[in-house]
């Protein structure tokens, strides 16, 4: 939340900015500070500014230095970019992998399910053999930084189609095409199921099948992409030849 305040009339450009931070490790709430002196021994604080850089709005952009808003200045307004929220690859103990060794089979590979600490729903980590022909590496927010992206090595299964890039492929081509993976879905249908009400909202009237993702589209099977994050840091990175 931010506070302008003051009484004079002014014409500026921008507005210097304080910022409160609570320090690293501090396991007090803000209901325990009985005053100002109090807070501030619990608070760290950094100095910045604020402006309105983009023309006709009224929205804040905020920077370190007068410097650096000038600079975001030149690329605000406008983005020519068409900007969409990734693919819902959930539960993420189901779904994420990650490479182990080569398959007994040319096409196919052994890989293992991740394990998150704080995970909803708890999934037991296997060794999986799949093919590969619907296996992609997968961006995350955490890993992408200001023109580079630090490729964890974490592998999704995307059983989809550029002719049809809203519902999955059907159950019988799955079984011709990748039959290890249908099995793997078969296996864990109780817990896709569960997340499907949310999904299908998202899917549309006509999903397809049970294993279907959400947020898939024509933008699914492009051939670059401007990877940014959507919260926490301004940064972005270019991934050339994802699919």
């Amino acid at each position: 939340m931010t506070f302008v305040i003051g009484k004079r009339l002014l014409r500026l450009r921008h507005v210097p900015v304080t910022n409160f931070i609570k320090r690293r490790g501090d396991k007090t709430t803000t209901s325990q500070w009985r005053n100002v002196q109090e807070a501030m021994q619990h608070l760290e604080t950094s100095q910045g500014v604020a402006g309105q850089i983009i023309p006709g709005k009224t929205t804040f952009t905020f920077a370190e230095t007068k410097q650096e808003l000038e600079h975001f200045s030149i690329i605000a307004g406008h983005c020519e970019y068409i900007g969409r929220e990734g693919i819902e690859f959930y539960p993420q103990e189901l779904q994420l992998f990650r490479f182990e060794s080569l398959g007994p089979q040319p096409g196919t590979v052994w890989l293992r399910n991740i394990q998150v600490a704080k995970s909803k729903y708890r999934i037991l980590q296997t060794r999986i053999l799949l093919e590969t022909i619907y296996l992609h590496p997968l961006v995350k927010g955490p890993a992408i930084e200001a023109f580079r992206h630090n490729y964890d090595g974490l592998i999704v299964a995307f059983p989809y189609e550029v002719s049809n890039p809203l519902q999955p492929v059907s159950r019988n081509e799955l079984k011709m095409t990748s039959h290890f993976l249908l099995e793997y879905y078969e296996q864990h249908r109780e817990m896709i199921e569960q997340q499907t009400k949310f999904s299908d909202k998202i899917r549309g009237e006509d999903p397809g099948e049970f294993y279907g993702l959400a947020r898939t589209g024509p933008y699914s099977f492009a051939d670059t992409y401007v990877a940014f994050r959507d919260n926490t840091k301004w940064c972005a990175a270019a991934i050339v030849g994802a699919c």
